[in-house]
C-alpha cells in the first residue's frame, strides 16, 4: 500500500489499493492475507500485541489518506474501515455471491463513478511488490 500510495496518479493509486485489497485472491488467502482482517478481535484481547498492530493500521491510513482527493485522514479511516469489513464479511459467508456482493459493494462505495473494471491482475503485481503476503 505504502509504493502504490506514492505514485503521482493519486487514483489509480487508490484504485490499485482498493481492487488488490479487495480481490477475491485476497479474501482466499486466508492464512496469508492482511492480519487486520484475519487476527483483529485476536490482537485487540491481547494488550501486548495491540502497538505493532497500530503501527500498520496507522501505515494503511496515511497510505489511503495520500491517495484521497484532500488527503483526508477521516475519509481514510472510513476506507480502512470499509475494506476490512468487507474482507471479513466475504470469508465469513459460506455463500459466494453474497461474499462477492460484499466486496463489489465495498469497491462501488470507496471508488464513485467506478473503480477500474475487477480482475486479479492488480492485485497480482501488488503482490510482486511485495506489498501484500503472496
Amino acid at each position: 500500500m505504502g509504493r502504490i500510495s506514492q505514485e503521482p496518479d493519486r487514483k489509480a493509486a487508490l484504485a490499485h489499493i482498493v481492487e488488490a485489497y479487495l480481490d477475491s485472491a485476497h479474501v482466499a488467502a486466508v492464512e496469508q492475507g492482511c492480519v487486520l482482517t484475519t487476527l483483529g478481535p485476536e490482537v485487540a484481547r491481547r494488550p501486548g500485541s495491540r502497538p505493532g498492530i497500530t503501527v500498520a493500521i496507522r501505515t494503511m491510513v496515511g497510505a489511503l489518506a495520500r491517495c484521497l482527493p484532500g488527503r483526508s485522514r477521516r475519509r481514510a479511516l472510513a476506507a480502512l474501515s470499509t475494506m476490512v469489513g468487507a474482507v471479513v464479511l466475504a470469508r465469513l459467508a459460506d455463500d459466494s455471491e453474497l461474499s462477492a456482493e460484499f466486496l463489489a459493494a465495498a469497491r462501488d462505495g470507496l471508488m464513485p463513478g467506478g473503480a477500474a473494471q475487477h480482475s486479479g491482475v492488480i492485485y497480482r503485481r501488488i503482490r510482486e511488490l511485495r506489498l501484500v503476503t503472496p
